[in-house]
């Protein structure tokens, strides 16, 4: 976290991480079109959690959530982002949020049960295709 508004994006996520994840997983994904070149009798697919996400960003509305607490934590105290490491979720005295499903996120670190939900929709919806299944 830092106080310098340009090292956020227009979600409020950090740029320099986002890109940490984007060159990572560019890696990831060049690591399994080797094993497929490798092992060509074998599906393997990618998992894409970190376009899932950024998809559940851009939609909040349309899926439910509160455009007001998209980075802020259901269960949680203190700050910008309803989260202390000080004084987590359970601790005595951290409220939690009325409606979880309206929230992306649970305690700061986790999500929410509705917002696993959409990303598990995006992710079944993106790899299931490339299974290539006879139904």
């Amino acid at each position: 976290m830092t106080n310098n508004s340009t090292a956020y994006d227009e979600y409020h996520c950090l740029k320099d991480l986002n890109s940490f994840a984007i060159f990572y997983n560019c890696y990831l994904q060049q690591a399994i079109d080797e094993l497929k070149k490798d092992y060509p009798n074998i599906t393997l697919i990618y998992g894409d959690y970190y376009n899932a996400f950024l998809w559940l960003l851009q939609n909040p509305v349309s899926l439910g959530f509160d455009n007001n607490s998209l980075q802020k934590a259901c269960c949680g105290i203190g700050g910008e982002y309803n989260y202390d490491v000080q004084r987590q979720c359970g601790d005595p005295g951290v409220p939690v949020c009325i409606d979880p499903s309206t929230h992306i996120s649970w305690d700061g670190v986790h999500l929410t049960q509705n917002a696993y939900s959409w990303i598990t929709r995006w992710l079944i919806d993106d790899m299931l295709p490339k299974l290539d299944c006879q139904l």
